[in-house]
C-alpha cells in the first residue's frame, strides 16, 4: 500500500464509522419523533407534505445537475470548478424560486389541494439554502471529511426534531414540518461555510464547467431517475387516491426507507468518494467493495426484515389505530428496501469505475417498468404500489450487479458469498420475531412486541458469532477479539 492509499483508507474507517454511527444512533431518535408526529398530525398533513418534499426535490436537481459527483469523481480539481458549480446553482435556484412563486397555484389546483400554494412558495426558500451549500459540501465529500459532515447533520437533525414537535403541539399542523426543515437546512449552510477549507467566489469558467459536465450531466440524468424512481409512486397516489390515501402510503414508506438513507446510502456516499480516489486500484476497490457489501448486509438485513416481521404491532402500539390501512404496505416497502440496500453499493461502485451512463440507463429501464405498472395497479390499493416497488428493486438490483460483474469478471457465485450468511441469519430472526409477536404469550401487546423485538436481536447475534462465513468473518473476529479483551481486563 502506498502512502496515498494508506491515507485514503484511514479517512475512509472514519468516514465509515462517523457518518454511519453517529447518524444510525440518530435513526432511533428519527423513529421518535416520527412516531410522536404521527401521534399529533394527520395522515393528510403528511400526504400535503409528500407532495411538497416530491416537488422540491425533483427540482432541486436542477441546481446541482450532477456536478456535486463530477466533483468529487474527478481525479484533479481547482477552485474555479467550486467556484463555477456555485454560479451555476445560484442561477439556477433563484428560477426555480421565482417559478415557485408563480405557479404554485396552478399545481395545487391540479392536485385539488388549495393548501399547497402556500406550502410551496414557503418551501421554496430551500433553493436558496441548497444552492450556497452544495459545492462546499461536494468539497467537504472529495476530502472524505465525513467526520464533519456527521457532526453538522446531527446538529441540524436535533435542531428540526425539537422545532418540528414543538410546532406541531402547537397546532402548526404539516406548516411545522415546512418551518423546522428551512431551519435546520439554515443551520446546515452556516456550519458547512464554516468548516469547509473551500473559499467560494461569484466567478465562472467555461472550460471548467464543461470538465464537470463530461461526468456531471449523466449524474444529472442518474439523479432524475433516481428521484422519480423514488417520488412517482407518490404522484400518482396522490393523484388517483388522494392525499389521505398518500398520507398512509408516505408514513409507511418513510419508515421502511429510513434504514436504507441512513446506513445503507451513506455507506454509498463514503465508499463512492473511496472507489473514486483509488479507481485505477483494481485490488484496492474490489477489498474496499467487499468489506462494505458485508457490513451493509449485517447490519440491514435484520433491521428490514424486523421491521416487516413486526409492522402489524409497531404501528398499532406506536402510531394507533387511525394508522391501521399502512400495516400491509410497512411490511411489503420494508422488503422492498431491503434490496434496494443491497443495490446501493453496487450502483456507487459502478459511478466510481466510470460506468454512469450505463447504470443510469438501467434505472431509466426499471423507471418505465415502475411507471407503468403503478399506472395499471394503483386503483387496487397502496399494497399494490408496494408490490410495485419490490419488482422494480429486484430488477434494478439483479441489472446493476450484472454490470459490474461484467466489468470485473466476477461471477453471481461472488455476490451469495457476500450475502448468504447475514440472509440466512436474518431469515431465521424473522421466524422467531414474527412467530412471539403473533403470539398470546402476555396479555399486554406491548410486551409481546417488546418480547419479539428482544429475541430476534439475541437470535441474530448469536448466529453471527456461530456461522463460518468468508463475507463477515473480518467483522466477527474483530467482535470476538474486543470482547476476549474486554474478558481479560475484567478477570484481572
Amino acid at each position: 500500500m502506498t502512502d496515498s492509499v494508506k491515507d485514503i483508507d484511514n479517512r475512509t474507517k472514519q468516514g465509515l464509522i462517523w457518518y454511519t454511527v453517529l447518524p444510525f444512533l440518530m435513526h432511533f431518535v428519527r423513529i421518535a419523533s416520527a412516531i410522536w408526529l404521527a401521534r399529533i398530525l394527520s395522515p393528510s398533513d403528511f400526504g400535503i407534505m409528500g407532495l411538497v418534499t416530491v416537488l422540491f426535490f425533483y427540482c432541486d436537481l436542477f441546481t446541482s445537475f450532477g456536478f456535486s459527483n463530477a466533483i468529487i469523481q474527478r481525479k484533479t480539481v481547482n477552485s474555479i470548478h467550486y467556484s463555477s458549480y456555485f454560479v451555476f446553482n445560484i442561477i439556477i435556484s433563484s428560477g426555480l424560486f421565482i417559478s415557485f412563486q408563480l405557479f404554485s397555484p396552478s399545481i395545487a389546483k391540479y392536485f385539488s389541494e388549495p393548501l399547497l400554494d402556500d406550502a410551496l412558495k414557503v418551501f421554496s426558500i430551500m433553493f436558496l439554502l441548497s444552492a450556497c451549500i452544495a459545492a462546499p459540501q461536494a468539497n467537504l465529500k472529495r476530502n472524505l471529511n465525513f467526520k464533519i459532515m456527521a457532526i453538522i447533520e446531527g446538529t441540524s437533525m436535533a435542531i428540526s426534531i425539537v422545532s418540528s414537535i414543538l410546532l406541531a403541539l402547537n397546532g402548526f399542523g404539516f406548516w411545522s414540518m415546512i418551518y423546522s426543515m428551512i431551519l435546520a437546512q439554515f443551520v446546515v449552510l452556516i456550519l458547512t461555510l464554516i468548516t469547509s477549507r473551500e473559499r467560494l467566489e461569484f466567478k465562472f469558467n467555461g472550460q471548467a464547467f464543461k470538465q464537470l459536465l463530461n461526468f456531471g450531466v449523466w449524474d444529472f440524468f442518474w439523479g432524475q431517475a433516481v428521484l422519480l424512481g423514488e417520488n412517482v409512486d407518490k404522484l400518482i397516489i396522490g393523484k388517483f387516491l388522494g392525499t389521505t390515501q398518500l398520507g398512509f402510503y408516505d408514513k409507511a414508506l418513510g419508515f421502511a426507507q429510513m434504514p436504507n438513507i441512513q446506513i445503507s446510502r451513506r455507506l454509498s456516499q463514503v465508499s463512492f468518494s473511496a472507489f473514486s480516489r483509488v479507481q485505477d486500484d483494481k485490488a484496492a476497490t474490489s477489498n474496499y467493495f467487499t468489506k462494505i457489501m458485508a457490513l451493509n448486509a449485517f447490519i440491514c438485513f435484520p433491521v428490514f426484515l424486523g421491521l416487516s416481521a413486526v409492522s402489524r404491532d409497531f404501528t398499532l402500539i406506536l402510531l394507533g389505530d387511525k394508522w391501521a390501512p399502512m400495516i400491509s404496505s410497512l411490511s411489503l416497502l420494508s422488503i422492498a428496501f431491503l434490496l434496494a440496500s443491497i443495490t446501493a453499493p453496487i450502483v456507487s461502485m459502478n459511478m466510481a469505475i466510470g460506468s454512469i451512463k450505463q447504470q443510469t440507463l438501467i434505472r431509466f429501464f426499471c423507471l418505465i417498468v415502475l411507471t407503468v405498472s403503478l399506472v395499471m395497479l394503483v386503483e387496487e390499493g397502496i399494497e399494490a404500489a408496494a408490490f410495485v416497488l419490490i419488482l422494480f428493486y429486484s430488477v434494478q438490483l439483479l441489472a446493476s450487479y450484472y454490470l459490474l460483474s461484467y466489468k470485473f469478471n466476477w461471477g453471481w457465485v461472488k455476490l451469495l458469498n457476500l450475502l448468504w450468511a447475514p440472509l440466512v441469519s436474518a431469515g431465521v430472526m424473522y421466524f422467531v420475531v414474527s412467530t412471539i409477536a403473533d403470539s398470546t404469550w402476555f396479555e399486554l401487546r406491548l410486551m409481546n412486541f417488546i418480547t419479539a423485538i428482544s429475541c430476534g436481536v439475541v437470535t441474530y447475534v448469536a448466529l453471527f458469532l456461530l456461522i463460518p462465513s468468508s463475507s463477515w468473518n473480518y467483522l466477527r473476529n474483530k467482535v470476538i477479539n474486543r470482547l476476549m479483551i474486554k474478558g481479560e481486563r475484567s478477570n484481572s
